[in-house]
């Protein structure tokens, strides 16, 4: 998962990409941001989280001091160019 899209809820708008394109498949994206700072941005599997999933999570305004080398690179033009760190987050279950 390289992105993360605000589909419902309130952002300051300073804490998401307005639009930005994926280069894997030149889709088109509206208030996405990276996940970074976190655990989780290595960890989406371990909250049962795929690509296309759904979730609910918070802000984290205080994420924890910690270096993933994995996220030390430099920003790949792959993943939007804003990142946020988050917390409580919970996979949403589809309904059919």
């Amino acid at each position: 998962m390289s992105a993360i899209q605000v589909l419902s809820g309130q952002i300051d708008p300073s804490r998401v990409a307005a639009n930005w394109t994926d280069p894997d498949n030149d889709s088109v994206y509206h208030n996405v941001f990276k996940v970074g700072g976190t655990d989780i941005y290595c960890n989406f599997a371990a909250y049962g989280l795929g690509k296309g999933d759904s979730l609910q999570f918070e802000l984290d305004q205080n994420p924890p001091k910690m270096i993933c080398y994995g996220c030390a690179d430099n920003n790949p033009p792959s993943v939007p160019p804003i990142h946020n760190a988050i917390k409580n987050v919970k996979k949403l279950v589809k309904l059919q």
